[in-house]
């Protein structure tokens, strides 16, 4: 007898110490959504950059030692203004051998003129056979050849010694200095970096989960991040067609105009709301999904009155809504309030609807 009030009692404490909804089974009160499927539209809410249009790496034609580099970086240069020099010496003794050798090319051009000019007169006086005119006459083309290369070679080292001198193109803003004074730099090694004064883009790197091919030529409104906060609106002219390596995301390029262009500086950050359509699928509250043994499921409402974990495919999300791509049927009801104190088997009292 003590032993059967010894087990009666260890009963009832470990009925005790169970939650009180699996010792009473008493129902849990639940609110459901019904899954409609539909071609879904979202806004990304990303921030991004202001650059230049046209960007532009200077530097030398060909390799050497810097000399000096002259603008700082923010400095605003005109076309024709001197950026940087390099080591002319080089340069100078190139171009003196090749004018020394052109003058030797234009002295053996003279000398061959006049002997087959000489051969010529002989020719007709019957002094000089055909064959020795022909010799001639090829020796004077020869010479003519040589004369065209070497002048050619003097246009070619003179180029290459004015451009030991780095001139701007157009008029731009230096963003920075690549190279200093003393450092050797390779051939079109940039020196510095240029960005046209003309021109601003706005460039945002967007989840690369989302189609965005038909966002090009949509006008997005664009609001600066930092005071004072400026709105306007920017075209989107280029959507990248690979995934960026170093972001993993793609790049979005928005063009604004000369007037939005003139409110914001380069580097400034920037917030865009772009829209992007997510396909079909199926908008429900967030507090709808839970984690299942394979990864985001929901409670579906059976007919018996009894919720089922069912796996789905979330195809978006936000802090109040998720996106399911598939998994459930139309018209499914699906346990939202309540939903995480769920277990398979628990008694349900359904409330009003929440849709």
């Amino acid at each position: 007898m003590s032993e059967c009030r010894l087990f009666s009692a260890m009963a009832l404490c470990a009925a005790a110490l169970l939650p009180a909804p699996l010792q009473a089974g008493a129902p849990l009160s639940v609110t459901t959504a019904e899954v409609r499927y539909d071609e879904t539209g979202i806004t990304l809410e990303l921030t991004g950059l202001i650059t230049a249009r046209d960007l532009v790496s200077a530097g030398f034609a060909n390799p050497g030692q810097v000399l000096a580099v002259y603008p700082e970086a923010g400095a605003s240069v005109a076309a024709g203004d001197l950026l940087a020099e390099q080591d002319p010496t080089q340069a100078r003794e190139a171009l003196r051998a090749a004018k020394a050798a052109l003058v030797a090319a234009d002295a053996a051009l003279l000398r061959e003129e006049r002997e087959v000019s000489r051969d010529r007169e002989l020719s007709r006086q019957g002094y000089v056979s055909q064959a020795q005119l022909d010799a001639a006459e090829e020796a004077l083309t020869t010479a003519r050849a040589s004369a065209r290369q070497a002048a050619a070679r003097v246009d070619a080292a003179a180029k290459a010694l004015e451009e030991t001198r780095l001139t701007a193109r157009v008029a731009a803003v230096v963003l920075s200095r690549e190279a200093e004074a003393g450092q050797v730099v390779g051939a079109a090694q940039p020196v510095l970096e240029l960005a046209g004064l003309e021109g601003r883009d706005a460039v945002f790197v967007a989840p690369a989960d989302y189609n965005l091919t038909a966002l090009p030529g949509t006008r997005i409104e664009l609001t600066t991040i930092e005071p004072p906060n400026r709105s306007f609106t920017a075209e989107v002219h280029q959507v990248a067609p690979m995934i960026d390596s170093n972001t993993g995301g793609i790049r979005v390029t928005l063009r604004l105009s000369e007037e939005a262009a003139g409110q914001v500086m380069l580097n400034e950050p920037v917030e865009g709301h772009l829209p992007v359509g997510i396909g079909r699928a199926a908008g429900l509250p967030a507090g709808a999904l839970v984690r299942g043994q394979g990864g985001p499921a929901v409670w579906v409402l059976g007919d018996d009155g009894f919720a089922s974990l069912t796996p789905v495919r979330v195809a978006h999300y936000t802090s109040e809504r998720v996106f399911l791509a598939e998994g459930l049927p139309e018209g499914a009801r699906v346990v939202v309030r309540g939903a995480a104190q769920l277990f398979p088997g628990r008694a349900l009292r359904v409330q009003d609807a929440q849709e």
